[in-house]
């Protein structure tokens, strides 16, 4: 074989090396955006303002629905002081960007609040000050396909009960319900470890672990809460 033909087919084994080096580089990453190698559970990094700017701090509002003559806002962060007053924390000079009003689905923090607003009325923050929900159903008419609640629900995470410097899944989770403008905002389950909508106006909770597991149903339409003995 000639020098030529020697040297052209080694190109051809360093071309083949290389495309199978970025077919793999590919495969990789599809790999991990599948199955989300790098997923971390959604938490909200606590802030004590006494020793860290408040300027670290940004918030971002997200449209999510029209009930009547309401309209829902979520308030999302990554960062949160807990001591602070929300209505305080938008107004602050302190407190850099106030409001990302174009938050999208690339956008990686966490809801810490909810704000209802009215046509010609102030709007109604849900919680006196900024906590991570974790979760919420939200009042749905009657004509939705999906399951329905004649209130909004929410799982709540008030404080750093871990003490690791974030709240999230780790912490007590607390229950709260409301209605679908955020009024007459109550307290229903403290530290729960699950729920679940189960049907039209039928919520399941469970608190405790798999050893002592205390089951509830809440009637939603009733604002009932009852317990049962699920022992095995």
């Amino acid at each position: 074989m000639s020098l030529t033909k020697k040297v052209q087919t080694l190109n051809h084994y360093i071309f083949l090396l290389i495309a199978l080096f970025v077919m793999f580089l590919v495969l990789k990453e599809f790999v991990r955006n599948v199955f989300h190698e790098d997923y971390e559970p959604p938490k909200v990094q606590v802030i004590d303002e006494a020793v860290q700017q408040l300027s670290d701090i940004s918030y971002s509002k997200h449209f999510l629905n029209k009930i009547d003559d309401v309209y829902i806002f979520s308030i999302k962060a990554d960062k949160i002081a807990l001591e602070r007053n929300p209505i305080e924390s938008f107004n602050s000079d302190s407190a850099s960007g106030v409001f990302n009003m174009f938050g999208g689905d690339y956008d990686d923090r966490r809801v810490v609040n909810f704000m209802f607003a009215k046509e010609n009325m102030p709007p109604l923050l849900l919680f006196e000050r900024h906590q991570m929900i974790s979760k919420f159903i939200l009042f749905n008419d009657s004509d939705s396909h999906r399951l329905t609640t004649d209130k909004n629900i929410y799982i709540v995470i008030a404080e750093d009960s871990n003490k690791d410097g974030y709240l999230s899944e780790d912490d007590q989770q607390d229950v709260y319900t409301s209605s679908y403008d955020g009024s007459d905002l109550k307290l229903l389950l403290s530290n729960v470890s699950s729920m679940h909508l189960e049907d039209k106006n039928l919520l399941y909770l469970t608190k405790g672990n798999d050893i002592e597991e205390l089951t509830y149903f809440y009637l939603v339409d009733e604002d009932r809460l009852v317990q049962l003995d699920t022992t095995l």
